[in-house]
């Protein structure tokens, strides 16, 4: 399978900014939005960070340490861009909130503290908000960075998984493929998830290109038409208040029903435990068409079934609170995202720059 680090745009028609990301941590800002408060009662200590040019593992490396706890004792909800300032909520056993807030950490600054009933887990978030600075855009930047972020806010982008999965060298995907096919070893079970984690994140950004390629449709007034506003029978959907997963019966209905946001289409992250359209259906034949491309079976996962156990992601995103503010020499962007979304593709959408320039 061909390799591809800038993935499909859901805007091509539309002009970007040009430009790219400051260099300094605070031209990036991240704050996670909590799914539910702390309720200040319970065995464990929810500790709110702002982390600065450290990774999220970092930081509760080095909070476990103040505390005299192990690594694995603190728990996270969503793992944070390392180049950035971001808050986060950690989580900790048996720690009074008062120690907490006493601590003096290098690049980690505690916010708050406060006592809840168990630990945090990856995924209980709502979603995060960024603040991003673009510099060195093109004349016009402002007008063409709203007109792209009210598109997508308003008829959704790509889901797709950003640079930043692959890793530094951007061959994690390569050495899960590596470690299902018994060519790789690895010992870190960490390292493990991490890798096989992002040869499922390849092989669903493969998966969404196609399906994008196999809707097709134009739109007659120079805008990008509503990305993939047409379900197929047999399509796994997925209920956007309560996760929940059916098969399209009636496309037409179940286009409704996505044209008002209460469903969207989902693609595959492989793995032994994913739910799967039923054989013949076409999204059936597409999952085994981009696995074959790929040179892989869906057997491969099986031995892996606790860290790579395989689940269905929405196909499709919609950036909410969007704002843009001209600042010297640039633009302040500002948008919210769900979980598991990614602030990169948003922008790459907007400046039309490549991934890899993106960064200076």
């Amino acid at each position: 399978m061909e390799k591809r680090l800038d993935p499909i745009l859901a805007t091509p028609t539309l002009p970007g900014t040009g430009g790219h990301m400051g260099s300094e941590p605070e031209d990036f800002l991240v704050t996670e939005l909590a799914r539910y408060p702390a309720t200040g009662e319970g065995d464990h200590c929810f500790v709110r960070i702002r982390k600065r040019d450290i990774t999220s593992w970092e930081a509760a490396g080095r909070l476990a340490r103040a505390l005299d706890r192990r690594p694995g004792d603190v728990g996270l909800a969503g793992i944070k861009d390392r180049r950035a300032v971001a808050e986060q909520w950690l989580s900790v056993p048996d720690v009074d909130p008062l120690a907490a807030l006493a601590l003096e950490i290098p690049e980690v600054e505690i916010l708050e503290a406060v006592r809840h009933g168990h630990k945090l887990r990856t995924g209980h978030l709502a979603g995060n908000r960024f603040v991003v600075r673009l510099y060195d855009v093109d004349e016009g930047a402002a007008a063409r960075a709203e007109a792209i972020l009210n598109h997508l806010a308003r008829e959704g982008g790509f889901h797709v998984f950003g640079p930043q999965r692959f890793g530094s060298r951007g061959d994690n995907a390569q050495r899960g493929r590596g470690l299902l096919t018994g060519d790789v070893r690895i010992r870190d079970r960490r390292q493990r998830r991490l890798v096989l984690s992002a040869l499922q994140s390849e092989l669903f950004n493969a998966y969404l290109e196609a399906r994008v390629g196999a809707q097709g449709g134009a739109s007659g007034d120079g805008l990008p038409p509503a990305p993939l506003a047409d379900p197929w029978a047999g399509e796994l959907v997925q209920k956007t208040d309560s996760g929940g997963l059916f098969a399209v019966e009636d496309a037409q209905e179940v286009g409704d029903r996505m044209a008002r946001r209460e469903v969207v289409i989902t693609g595959p992250i492989f793995g032994p435990k994913m739910r799967r359209p039923e054989v013949g259906t076409a999204s059936r034949v597409l999952e085994d068409r981009v696995l074959a491309d790929a040179g892989l079976e869906l057997a491969v996962f099986d031995p892996w079934k606790r860290i790579a156990p395989g689940s269905r992601r929405p196909l499709l995103i919609w950036p909410s609170d969007p704002g843009v503010r001209e600042i010297d020499s640039g633009l302040e962007i500002r948008f919210a995202l769900p979980p598991g979304a990614y602030a990169t593709v948003i922008l790459r959408e907007i400046t039309k720059t490549p991934f890899e320039a993106m960064r200076p």
